[in-house]
């Protein structure tokens, strides 16, 4: 199984295309395949349990992303 996401999330490539133009061809690092399938479940399965899993930390959910605050006493 984890070798199936592995090869689903990794190694992707995009390119943009506009009528006759085209842009170079870039490599995915983040996120899911737009318009997949499989994108919004594993959406949901890594955001239903973010608040749960990460303690100590200030999070902010949105629509369709999240970002995480770290602060360091120190500082």
């Amino acid at each position: 199984m984890n070798q199936w996401f592995k090869s689903y999330l990794s190694e992707r490539k995009q390119i943009t295309s506009i009528r006759d133009r085209h842009s170079d061809i870039g490599s995915v690092t983040v996120g899911v395949p737009p318009g997949s399938v499989l994108g919004p479940v594993l959406f949901l399965l890594y955001i239903n349990d973010i608040c749960n899993a990460i303690t100590d930390v200030k999070i902010k959910l949105f629509a369709d992303d999240s970002n995480l605050f770290l602060h360091d006493a120190s500082l």
